[in-house]
């Protein structure tokens, strides 16, 4: 049944981005859109890249803080390289954000990390990145009090406070796991011979919460500088073809995109996270063109972070081939 679906993302996910693409790109005049890339600074683009790279060295310097708690030392220049080399899957191999994930996890097994050891690491991470997120996001309540989506802001805003209790209950109590544990033997998904293996995963994570409370507040905090970077790296590119964007309102827009990714919309990669910036910024006032370079910039930048990943992995293998000789 999963591989039939995955088998069905794959064949669905070049159209439905295609067309996700050409709908923005028929919005866009692209005469005017090279023009406006052809004025752009090209100091704030470089600085833009650089801060990229940099939210990319955090985001790998929080799994080396995690992971190196265990038995199972891991260099950060390994993890550094899981990290370009999952980017470079979820960028060019269907299933998109997922493909990155289940490479991460791949890679650390080939470490000495058990599934479930490797698969709480990812998922505990990653809720922290999801509270980030939704945290940047809830920043819209300061700027769109007098629009529509006004309401939705203060959503998101109480959706984040909620998030807030949950974290602050996990961390200083365990019960919230083992209810989650206590549901899971309840719920009748025996005959699907996952009920075990999900106990045993929701344990490993319990175990993790337990003995490293410090460290997953230290994580919060490495991620929260992560992410910082990322929103400079697009402020600054936007700042190069002359958006007048604030820091602020880089920040929640880049909330509202990510959190988009984990919706369906995530599995059509570019032209999910276009679509998201591309209506909010149109819906903010923006020109059409500034957006559609903007959007190429963006691409840009990311695509060749991930290139970086397929050329590490590329020198790796040419490598080993070449000592094995």
């Amino acid at each position: 049944m999963l591989d039939k679906l995955k088998n069905i993302v794959s064949f669905f996910r070049p159209l439905a981005t295609l067309g996700l693409l050409i709908y923005i790109g028929s919005k866009i005049d692209f005469g005017t859109v090279f023009s406006i890339m052809k004025q752009s600074d090209l100091k704030y683009i470089a600085s833009g890249v650089v801060c990229y790279n940099v939210a990319i060295w955090f985001e790998a310097f929080r799994f080396y803080v995690v992971m190196n708690q265990f038995e199972q030392k891991i260099p950060y220049i390994e993890i550094l390289h899981i990290q370009y080399v999952s980017m470079f899957y979820g960028t060019f191999i269907p299933i998109g954000m997922i493909s990155s994930e289940i490479v991460r996890g791949y890679k650390f097994s080939q470490q000495g990390y058990s599934g479930k050891k490797a698969a709480a690491i990812i998922i505990i991470l990653k809720t922290i990145g999801l509270y980030v997120l939704l945290g940047s996001a809830a920043l819209s309540i300061l700027e769109l009090k007098d629009t529509r989506y006004y309401h939705f802001s203060i959503a998101l805003a109480g959706l984040f406070v909620v998030a807030t209790i949950v974290t602050l209950t996990i961390i200083c109590s365990t019960h919230c796991i083992d209810l989650f544990i206590s549901l899971n033997k309840k719920m009748n998904i025996h005959r699907m011979n996952l009920s075990g293996n999900i106990d045993k995963l929701l344990l490993t994570i319990r175990m993790m919460v337990v003995e490293r409370k410090k460290k997953i507040i230290t994580v919060l905090g490495l991620t929260s500088i992560g992410y910082l970077f990322s929103i400079f790296g697009n402020l600054l590119f936007a700042q190069s073809l002359g958006m007048d964007v604030t820091l602020l309102k880089m920040g929640w827009v880049n909330g509202l995109t990510g959190i988009s990714m984990l919706l369906p919309l995530g599995l059509f990669s570019f032209g999910g996270k276009d679509l998201t910036y591309w209506y909010l910024f149109k819906s903010l006032g923006f020109d059409m063109n500034q957006i559609g370079a903007f959007l190429f910039l963006i691409n840009a930048g990311y695509i060749m972070n991930a290139a970086i990943g397929g050329f590490w992995e590329l020198y790796r293998l040419i490598s080993a081939k070449l000592l094995n000789r």
